[in-house]
């Protein structure tokens, strides 16, 4: 049975392999999806989600955990992402942990402030 402390952990690898640039990192389960609003279709797989993973952390320089809620093997997560350029998103994701390892995660932004330039820090 997977409890919140596990759980708090696990949501605390996955920020930290972002933040740090290391995939390689992220508490994922061998069959893990991936869905997002830049994904056509969900990403199926521990090499797909960590490649994916590993593509967008470079462009990251800040990432941070605004509120997390933890319910049976769920998270909902807020967190504000900023990019490399200034570009400042604020967001949710929603996990399913299985023990330390995240099964699922899907995420929902509005990708618009990327796709056009975004909302600037200090703008």
């Amino acid at each position: 049975m997977t409890t919140k402390q596990d759980m708090q952990q696990t949501v605390q690898r996955l920020i930290q392999a972002l933040a740090s640039e290391d995939a390689a990192g992220a508490p994922l389960a061998p069959d893990v999806t991936y869905g997002g609003p830049l994904q056509p279709q969900p990403l199926r797989g521990e090499a797909a989600v960590r490649e994916h993973l590993a593509a967008i952390a470079p462009f990251l320089s800040r990432v941070e955990l605004k509120r997390a809620l933890y319910d049976g093997d769920s998270a909902a997560l807020v967190l504000t992402l900023e990019s490399v350029n200034g570009v400042v998103i604020e967001g949710a994701e929603f996990l399913r942990i299985d023990g330390n390892r995240i099964r699922d995660i899907s995420v929902y932004f509005d990708s618009a402030p990327l796709l056009r330039g975004g909302k600037r820090r200090g703008s």
